[in-house]
């Protein structure tokens, strides 16, 4: 139920945005799909693109959102904070490109995580991860990685790895 919206280019909501209703954001051109402000409501959001989904603005910062889901094409890069009441859903390959926390009840990754933490890129999950595909963590640019950053990624729940690789 919801709103869809279908573009033949990109997708960008620069602004914030409050969700009255759920919302389908759809690319049919492989075009990226863009979250620039803050989204927000008690509503289910869904991207659809083989492009690139951005996650730049806090989702879900004053009111959480029910879920959030991603198609199965494409990547998601995470840039900000992610609030839901359930699921989190990203079929694709997803790219932590900055301190990060993912909150709902059960968050799935389903083609790999890679963090870039650089000094700056963590991420913390309360809900349960489920993470199928490589696990990459980058630590160039990281000044003392076993003593400053042990905790580049930090889960308060259950951890479901069904990794091939982690590295």
């Amino acid at each position: 139920n919801g709103v869809t919206f279908t573009a033949t280019g990109d997708v960008n909501l620069a602004n914030d945005t409050t969700l009255e209703t759920g919302l389908t954001l759809e690319s049919t051109s492989n075009g990226a799909v863009t979250l620039g402000g803050t989204v927000d409501g008690a509503k289910d959001l869904t991207i659809n693109t083989g492009g690139a989904t951005s996650f730049n603005g806090i989702v879900g910062g004053g009111t959480d959102l029910n879920s959030v889901t991603t198609d199965a094409t494409g990547t998601v890069n995470i840039g900000a904070n992610v609030t839901t009441t359930t699921t989190q859903t990203f079929i694709e390959a997803v790219t932590v490109t900055a301190s990060s926390i993912l909150t709902g009840t059960d968050i799935t990754m389903g083609d790999g995580l890679d963090l870039i933490a650089a000094g700056t890129g963590t991420l913390s999950v309360t809900g349960n991860l489920a993470v199928t595909g490589a696990i990459d963590v980058d630590i160039t640019g990281v000044a003392n990685p076993t003593a400053d950053n042990t905790d580049l990624i930090a889960v308060t729940g259950n951890l479901d790895l069904n990794a091939a690789t982690v590295s």
